[in-house]
């Protein structure tokens, strides 16, 4: 296959579809998180990890639930609660004349965040943020950058001026893009606004020395046909082969919106390494963490029970399986989709 690996990284310092569900409304049980951050001391080998699709700023939200004004702070404030060491999130998009990547790097290395984080940031007008938090997690460099056809290769930069603001980004456009790093039979031309990318970030442990790899993805939403599944088969096959062959003997955690459920031939052939052993992947959710869903599509009065976001781990334990955070604030879900948490030890 083709290889390579594009780059574009931020480092900001400071202080950090279409699927029904249905049911009745259920308070926050065993099987889904309540509002006690999973959070260790930084000595620990522990780390937490969560994802979030945040949903992207509609066109047609103005006055309705998709409102990106009313949505911002109750999810910046449930990201704050939880105090994730490690923070995934999809759908921060430059559209609609909304910059929310921008914004939320900017809330979320704010000063009076609990947490210092860096973000390591996709490119484009998806990116694919990973927010680190780096007390516990350091950057590792150096990152290059191919998104552009640019190697330029970035030393350590520095990170004891919280003042400064700087972003490194590592991603990859996925198939079908034309301009993906990946071999795959189903290339063709994308509009931008379907431009779907995957990005990673190389973190070193600081009290154990101990490095991991954190991938962040977004997968094709229509299910409409065969090919809508082939698309996302194609999407895993390009971050498998490009995780495994980049960081061959590290262990790796894969989050994000995957758009398919656990038991879906997609996923099935991402966690059996697409018939290579040493490239598996394991789901690091339990049927009784998981019991409820993660898309909830701003429904009035249901419990969530789809599961199209995940985390996959490999040669990693997992400490605390994947659960569903399920909270609205003012009785108001802060997206469509519901963020997800799990505890990892080293």
């Amino acid at each position: 296959m083709k290889y390579g690996y594009p780059i574009l990284i931020i480092l900001s310092l400071a202080a950090w579809i279409s699927i029904a569900c249905g049911g009745t409304p259920v308070p926050p049980t065993n099987n889904s998180a309540d509002d006690t951050p999973l959070q260790s001391s930084s000595n620990d080998a522990t780390f937490t990890v969560m994802s979030y699709n945040v949903l992207h700023p509609r066109a047609d939200a103005a006055g309705s639930e998709h409102n990106w004004d009313l949505r911002k702070q109750p999810i910046v404030d449930l990201i704050k609660t939880r105090q994730a060491d490690i923070i995934l999130l999809q759908e921060v998009m430059v559209e609609n004349g909304l910059d929310t990547a921008a914004w939320m790097r900017q809330a979320l290395t704010a000063t009076d965040m609990p947490i210092r984080y860096a973000v390591v940031g996709g490119s484009g007008t998806d990116p694919k943020d990973i927010f680190v938090n780096i007390d516990k997690f350091d950057i590792v460099f150096p990152a290059r950058n191919s998104l552009e056809n640019a190697f330029d290769l970035y030393g350590a930069l520095p990170i004891s001026n919280t003042n400064k603001e700087d972003t490194i980004h590592n991603s990859a456009y996925l198939p079908p893009d034309p301009l993906t790093i990946c071999l795959s039979a189903i290339n063709r031309p994308t509009p931008p606004p379907q431009r779907k990318t995957a990005s990673w970030a190389h973190l070193r442990h600081k009290s154990t020395g101990r490095e991991i790899v954190v991938s962040n993805l977004h997968l094709h939403w229509k299910h409409e046909s065969r090919s809508d599944n082939t698309v996302r088969i194609e999407q895993l096959r390009c971050v498998s082969s490009l995780l495994n062959q980049r960081f061959p003997d590290l262990p790796k955690i894969v989050g994000g919106d995957f758009n398919a459920e656990l038991a879906s031939e997609e996923l099935n052939l991402f966690q059996g390494g697409f018939g290579h052993e040493d490239r598996r992947f394991i789901s690091a959710a339990t049927d009784m963490a998981m019991a409820q869903g993660t898309w909830n599509g701003f429904c009035e009065t249901c419990t969530p029970a789809l599961k199209i976001d995940h985390l996959f781990v490999q040669n990693l334990e997992t400490e605390t399986p994947t659960a569903a955070i399920h909270s609205k604030p003012n009785n108001q879900w802060p997206s469509d989709h519901c963020p997800i948490i799990a505890t990892f030890r080293l």
